[in-house]
């Protein structure tokens, strides 16, 4: 049985977004690995005839063939392509006005850690026990 005790500089790193990204980049691989053994569980589950697996970039015909429905007359949807910039466009704006908030909570955080070892410290120094 592994034990997984919570780490205080992990909870530093998680509170940005920078931190997040950069913990994505290190787990690609496992991710990566997740999500292939998740899509061979999902193909072994489910039965062929039931089951499409789709890329999007082939638009509706697939995807209204399967379901046994007309195609729709519209283009198919194309407005979350990668590298628009729409996302980090707007979570830039909500992260500047966050921050300040963070960098509060950080230091809240700090000061809590220091306090509590500066009482820890003078309880040991004057031998009082923890009842």
């Amino acid at each position: 049985m592994q034990l997984y005790l919570p780490n205080v500089f992990y909870w530093e790193r998680s509170w940005t977004w920078q931190a997040s990204i950069e913990n994505i980049k290190k787990n690609e691989a496992f991710l990566r690995q997740a999500y292939r053994k998740h899509i061979s569980h999902v193909k072994s589950v489910v039965p062929a005839h039931r089951l499409l697996v789709w890329d999007v970039s082939t638009g509706w015909q697939p995807l209204c063939d399967f379901l046994n429905v007309k195609v729709p007359s519209s283009s198919f949807p194309k407005l979350n392509k990668t590298g628009d910039g729409f996302l980090m466009s707007e979570m830039g704006d909500v992260f500047q006005l966050a921050m300040p908030e963070f960098g509060r909570k950080k230091k809240m955080f700090y000061s809590s850690i220091f306090v509590a070892s500066l009482a820890a410290l003078y309880l040991i120094t004057r031998k009082i026990a923890f009842h």
